[in-house]
């Protein structure tokens, strides 16, 4: 897979007068273990919690406030110099374990609405480079060389199989990105005192956020929209703007 995850984020809506789980509690009930920080920032405490540790080979944080629940899975902090922003390269077998964990949630979450959002990312030497590897991506669409801050857009909808109700958002980005990678120490930790650029980065990114519509009832369906959902994302990764026609 050329792409790399920067982060994979499951959202489980909820209607507005649903009762409010905390951030850790639902950390638990997914993981059977506890967070390595939890928040509750101190004007919103009842309205707002989060909590983030590490969590098989990842970076696990859940945002639980109210009308939604989200599940981020991120990559593990490096270690050392690194040549290009981290990211997950597996991340067919990553939102496989977000699936898992999302599953698990619905023994107490009863989501009105749930979406699966990958934002992926991939590393060209040149502007030039990218520009074309993003026209391609779209279709022919002409970027000129050098083009920065690009940016292209579309959500195709679809039904969900067996269902002539449920209808599947698939809102699909494509842009370019320049990452400047820095090198430092904290003061009193090192040498160094103030971060320093090292290196100019140009990539390719991609959003694709598959979600469901709120047109009906989905509590029997949620598991199944589940696992299509992940379907959908993986396939847009690997396949493009191709595969929503």
């Amino acid at each position: 897979m050329a792409w790399k995850a920067d982060s994979l984020q499951g959202v489980l809506f909820t209607t507005p007068g649903a009762p409010q789980l905390d951030a850790q509690q639902l950390w638990s009930l997914a993981t059977d273990s506890l967070p390595e920080t939890v928040q509750r920032p101190a004007t919103t405490p009842n309205s707002l919690s989060i909590a983030s540790g590490a969590f098989r080979g990842y970076r696990l944080t859940v945002n639980s406030q109210l009308g939604r629940i989200d599940w981020i899975l991120g990559p593990n902090p490096p270690a050392g110099l690194q040549t290009e922003p981290p990211g997950i390269s597996d991340y067919d077998e990553a939102s496989s374990q977000l699936n898992l964990i999302l599953i698990r949630a619905l023994a107490s979450v009863r989501p009105v609405r749930i979406a699966l959002v990958g934002e992926f990312g991939r590393v060209f030497e040149s502007e030039d480079g990218l520009a074309a590897f993003l026209s391609e991506q779209t279709g022919g669409i002409w970027f000129p060389k050098p083009a920065q801050d690009c940016i292209y857009q579309i959500n195709v909808r679809k039904k969900y199989a067996g269902s002539e109700e449920l209808l599947m958002n698939r809102l699909v980005s494509w842009s370019g990105a320049m990452y400047h990678l820095f090198t430092g120490t904290f003061p009193g930790l090192g040498i160094q005192q103030e971060l320093s650029p090292r290196q100019t980065v140009f990539a390719a990114t991609l959003k694709v956020d598959v979600n469901s519509n709120t047109a009906t009832d989905i509590s029997a369906h949620a598991s199944g929209i589940i696992e299509a959902n992940r379907a959908e994302l993986l396939a847009i990764a690997e396949l493009g703007l191709g595969y929503l026609k």
